[in-house]
């Protein structure tokens, strides 16, 4: 039974980008308790059965970083006893059909030009995502030790940013958070594979079929690239966990109190 649980966990997993931060290490030597912290891809691809897994969980919080647009689109589902909280992170990373014709117009000079990592500045400096992360913090505290999911479109980008620095603030390892961040490629193969098959021909190009497979990764210097950016505005990681995000010392310690074990 329990290889069988396992295997649907993991089969989640490669579906919908989901995980639960149960388990992970800190630096202390203590752990993420489990089942209490996931994130996810957009939760409209999951089936019944997904959704009976969240609410087996007694999951409280769905936190939806999406753009209103996005929102519209592909609602949330009904999570039995979930409340859903959009948090949109800024104006709007576009849908998929409106990348492929924004990728389709663009010139030499915007086609290589690093779109993610200016992203990932953004959601360091960009006031509406300040507002947005802050209140996401604020949710995972309200939380109190039941079950929260956070997510976006594909759960990798607002989404991964937002579950690296809730790592950092638990003190987990830089090593850990990177992987637990780039798990997204390995999870997200098929869908990239499947969207690139669809437009290929709508793109008739091959630069920038390679521009929206690099859209649709991530890398590990999108996440160094914001927590440069960090650096370079706020001075330090705490600095700008108490200043942007309402993360003190005290608030810490009670994210690590309730959470680790």
């Amino acid at each position: 039974m329990e290889t069988t649980y396992k295997q649907r966990v993991e089969e989640l997993e490669q579906r919908t980008n989901l995980r639960n931060f149960g388990g992970y290490r800190t630096s202390d030597g203590r752990t993420i308790k489990p089942n209490l912290l996931f994130r996810s891809a957009e939760l409209a691809v999951m089936n019944e059965e997904d959704i009976a897994y969240l609410q087996e969980n007694g999951l409280r919080y769905i936190c939806d970083f999406r753009s209103e647009g996005e929102q519209k689109a592909k609602p949330n589902p009904v999570v039995d006893g979930a409340e859903n909280i959009p948090i949109s992170v800024f104006g709007g990373v576009v849908n998929a059909q409106e990348m492929i014709t924004w990728i389709k117009n663009m010139d030499i000079a915007e086609l290589n030009r690093d779109l993610l990592g200016n992203a990932y500045v953004q959601f360091v400096t960009d006031p509406i995502a300040q507002a947005a992360y802050r209140r996401f913090f604020d949710l995972v505290l309200q939380a109190e030790g039941s079950p929260l999911l956070w997510h976006c479109a594909a759960g990798k980008d607002r989404t991964g940013f937002a579950g690296a620095i809730l790592l950092l603030a638990l003190e987990v390892p830089m090593e850990t958070v990177m992987e637990d961040f780039l798990r997204s490629n390995n999870n997200r193969k098929e869908a990239i594979e499947h969207l690139l098959s669809s437009i290929q021909e709508k793109l008739g190009d091959d630069n920038k079929l390679a521009k929206v497979r690099e859209m649709m990764a991530v890398k590990q210097e999108y996440l160094t690239t914001a927590l440069h950016a960090i650096i370079e505005n706020y001075g330090t990681m705490e600095t700008y966990m108490e200043e942007v995000l309402g993360l003190t010392f005290e608030a810490r310690e009670k994210l690590k109190s309730i959470y680790l074990e």
